[in-house]
């Protein structure tokens, strides 16, 4: 019963790991699709022109460093060492996790 418990509080831990990882690039994707605001003066004083409308350019959410880009521009061989290196980090934290557990037990 031990066991299960520190084994279900680590992996709990190690999925809050990763939502927080991809919790950003999830909210730069959302954004990207905000339209941009152009707002122009009017004043008395001036003659009347016809506003010349504003072209912005597009602000890019993406981050070309990040590990979206990576994933996208990647062959079969940097996926599979990604995803090997995925779960080696997942199991190290599970590991790291329930040895603090086992110590903190020890040590009372």
């Amino acid at each position: 019963m031990k066991i299960q418990f520190k084994q279900s509080i680590a992996s709990c831990v190690c999925m809050l790991g990763i939502f927080f990882t991809l919790a950003p690039n999830a909210a730069l994707a959302q954004t990207a699709g905000v339209p941009a605001i152009s707002s122009t003066v009017a004043t008395a004083t001036l003659p009347e022109v016809t506003p010349v409308p504003v072209v912005k350019k597009a602000e890019s959410a993406e981050n070309p460093y990040g590990i979206e880009a990576l994933w996208k521009t990647s062959d079969s061989i940097a996926r599979t060492v990604l995803i090997l290196l995925a779960i080696m980090s997942i199991s190290s934290w599970y590991v790291t996790i329930v040895k603090v557990i086992d110590q903190t037990k020890m040590l009372r």
